[in-house]
């Protein structure tokens, strides 16, 4: 396995966080499950396609997919023949490349040709190009870089995104609309708009990512669970949530031979 990331400078980071391709020589099957990250992201595969079965048994089978900002986990299986693309998309991205409100897709996996036939036919003709991996990177930020001209979010969105995540979500919610001068209904508004959930439960789910870089890079389940939560019962509360798994179940799985591959290459472009 190969992990091509792409470096982008500021102006990029308008709409685009992270974005890497994943190449098999050999072929590979990857079956997970997608755990809330606190950022939307596209998925694109070549020669195949995914097969998505979220928490209700709905299942889509799709080559590239928008999955809105999540709450719970869903399931996620591939088989890369060739490569796959990531784009992991700033917290409010969904209404620039979409025209919709992000609440509409939270919790949803969408193909991509569902709100862009144009945007869905050039990436999955990029992923499966005889081009380098390198150049098709270029390639998608050029066409993902339209749209960031129509990014222009309320920078009281910016401000509380940043007091979240440079916090890494141990963070009140009075603390943050003391910041930005807002009432709580407010806030609530403005993150249901750009990011599909409220402010409270992107908190939660920024913490938990937090703790799970953690786990990844070796540290053990018990010198995490009392870091920002009032006590273990808490922990496994959101823990359960989003994952629908305990501590021990959700560790085991995650740092597995099996899967500890596909959530370390994930959690190193969180970057919080």
């Amino acid at each position: 396995m190969r992990i091509i990331p792409l470096p982008l400078d500021k102006i990029s980071n308008i709409l685009i966080r992270n974005m890497w391709i994943i190449e098999e020589t050999n072929g590979i099957n990857i079956n997970v499950k997608a755990f809330p990250t606190g950022y939307p992201y596209i998925n694109v595969i070549s020669g195949t396609s995914f097969t998505i079965k979220n928490i209700n048994n709905n299942v889509l089978e799709t080559s590239s997919y928008l999955s809105g900002n999540a709450l719970t986990p869903f399931e996620l299986n591939m088989s890369v023949i060739k490569r796959a693309l990531t784009i992991q998309l700033q917290p409010y991205a969904i209404p620039y490349l979409t025209g919709i409100p992000a609440n509409e897709f939270s919790e949803l996996r969408v193909p991509i040709h569902c709100f862009s036939k144009y945007l869905s036919e050039r990436l999955e003709e990029l992923i499966n190009s005889d081009l380098n991996s390198e150049l098709v990177l270029q390639k998608v930020l050029t066409i993902l870089n339209q749209y960031k001209n129509e990014a222009l979010v309320d920078k009281r969105v910016y401000v509380a995104l940043n007091n979240i995540l440079s916090n890494r979500g141990h963070i009140s919610i009075n603390a943050i609309n003391s910041k930005i001068n807002l009432t709580q209904r407010r806030l609530q508004q403005l993150f249901k708009m750009y990011l599909g959930m409220s402010a409270k439960s992107y908190t939660r789910i920024v913490r938990m990512q937090s703790h799970t870089f953690k786990l990844l890079n070796g540290e053990k389940l018990d010198t995490i669970v009392p870091d920002g939560y009032f006590d273990q019962s808490h922990f496994i509360h959101d823990l359960k949530k989003q994952t629908s798994m305990s501590p021990l179940e959700f560790h085991k799985f995650i740092t597995s031979s099996e899967h500890h591959a596909a959530y370390y290459v994930s959690n190193l472009f969180y970057g919080v």
